[in-house]
């Protein structure tokens, strides 16, 4: 049944890019395919008779990995984002989400600073030689919210940080970004 709703999307997709390729004869779009789901970004551009500039890009079925210590933090983060659509596993350590890391191309993965057995930014480091690193992004969450801590985080490759206590609306917009950007 999944591989029926996957093929129906494709097809969707490819029905949806002939459509911008007819009717704006632009090439100021892209595909963008992943193991864990299939995402489309159209970008039109203005030509004289009022069409949209932008219109926003589908995403479908992204896979994030949520590393937490605290089972209860894990659990509130997997069920705020839950309704967003999204593929989640989670680990509870480090090592656990290196794991993982190394098993799955990931969109984006949620990293606590401080873990058991590894910590955020050991898994970062460790993580940076594996294969299709560079498409994962990195959203790591610590209750360490002064400057040198972040800094360190964005110096060993985060793309973002949040500083703990956060806001579960704050997360989802943050997650949004970063998966668009």
């Amino acid at each position: 049944m999944r591989l029926f709703w996957l093929l129906f999307v494709q097809k969707l997709i490819q029905n949806i890019q002939n459509l911008c390729r007819i009717l704006y004869k632009q090439e100021d779009y892209a595909r963008h395919c992943r193991i864990s789901g299939v995402a489309v970004f159209c970008k039109f551009m203005s030509n004289g008779v009022g069409l949209p500039t932008i219109v926003e890009g589908i995403i479908v079925n992204k896979k994030i990995l949520i590393a937490e210590d605290e089972p209860v933090l894990r659990m509130l983060i997997m069920d705020t984002l839950e309704d967003e659509g999204y593929d989640m596993e989670e680990a509870a350590d480090g090592e656990e989400a290196l794991g993982k890391m190394q098993e799955t191309a990931f969109d984006l993965i949620i990293l606590d600073y401080m873990m058991p057995r590894m910590t955020g930014v050991e898994v970062i480091e460790r993580a940076s030689a594996l294969p299709g690193r560079e498409q994962m992004k990195i959203l790591m969450l610590s209750a360490k919210n002064q400057q040198t801590e972040q800094e360190k985080v964005l110096q060993a490759g985060a793309d973002s940080f949040m500083s703990k206590p956060f806001s579960p609306l704050e997360l989802i917009d943050r997650v949004e970004e970063m998966l668009r950007g």
